[in-house]
């Protein structure tokens, strides 16, 4: 999972207990002017109960992200090494030549060549039909696979 998806769904859990925070302290102070009562446990409790779901789904989304989390590290695991730079370099091509060639940016080379990212299935033929090798002569697991 990418840095930028666990951020926003941290984000996204504090805005919802925020949220719930503040829903409950509208509540109990609208109740206590209402019947004009002071705050005490039992106003807290009804303030509280309407306020449980939306406190579970916030931790129900973050036991998903960090189930989400363990999944990127287990496959993670299974990453790929590959040669392409080595290839590139062989037939002294720029990044951007290669990248116009494979008409996809440059940044998406180096993000290859620097193992960050694993192409798409059609990617990874084109680089093979492009060196005139096969998928597996370019892209290899990493070791102990």
């Amino acid at each position: 999972m990418s840095e930028r998806i666990k951020k926003a769904g941290r984000r996204h859990t504090v805005e919802m207990l925020i949220a719930a925070l503040l829903y409950m302290a509208v509540l109990i102070g609208s109740l206590s002017i209402a019947k004009g009562i002071e705050p005490g446990p039992m106003l807290a409790l009804l303030a509280i109960a309407p306020v449980l779901p939306m406190v579970y789904a916030c931790y129900a989304f973050y036991r998903f992200y960090r189930q989400m989390d363990e999944m990127q590290k287990r496959i993670s695991a299974a990453d790929m090494k590959n040669r392409l730079k080595e290839l590139r370099m062989e037939r002294s091509w720029s990044q951007a030549d290669l990248a116009e060639k494979l008409d996809v940016s440059r940044q998406t080379v180096n993000s290859l060549e620097r193992g960050k990212y694993d192409p798409s299935l059609p990617l990874a033929f084109k680089i093979a039909r492009l060196f005139e090798t096969s998928i597996e002569h370019v892209f290899q697991p990493k070791q102990g696979e």
